[in-house]
């Protein structure tokens, strides 16, 4: 979960912590990319409005990577939701799209989606 925002982090994790998911949390896009080379993810949450690098150019820095990166899901967290940003954001290589603020229908919704099924336990 990549954000700069440290309560949209816990947040986050305290809902993900419902489905059973184990967080590992990032507040700038440096972490995020040096974070995802040290251990293998099945998923990234990615905000997309940061300081320094944003969620867009974050996610273009992890596929540069190649191989394995190249097929991280990444889903973008965003507030700005207006009618061609889904399509911004896919041809920035982002997977998917959950808006902010973050509701649990909706995030259980992309967690089956984009995990194995037996990576999740909804409590």
């Amino acid at each position: 979960m990549v954000d700069d925002i440290d309560i949209n982090l816990y947040v986050a994790e305290a809902m993900l912590e419902e489905y059973g998911i184990r967080c590992t949390l990032s507040t700038s896009w440096a972490e995020a990319v040096e974070l995802v080379q040290q251990k293998d993810f099945d998923l990234v949450f990615m905000d997309h409005m940061m300081p320094g690098m944003d969620g867009i150019a974050t996610t273009r820095a992890i596929r540069a990577l190649g191989g394995k990166y190249a097929d991280l899901p990444i889903v973008v967290l965003t507030a700005n939701v207006v009618g061609e940003a889904r399509s911004m954001f896919a041809q920035a290589g982002m997977d998917d799209f959950l808006p902010k603020p973050l509701e649990a229908n909706k995030l259980g919704g992309i967690l089956r989606r984009w995990l194995p099924g037996e990576k999740i336990f909804e409590r």
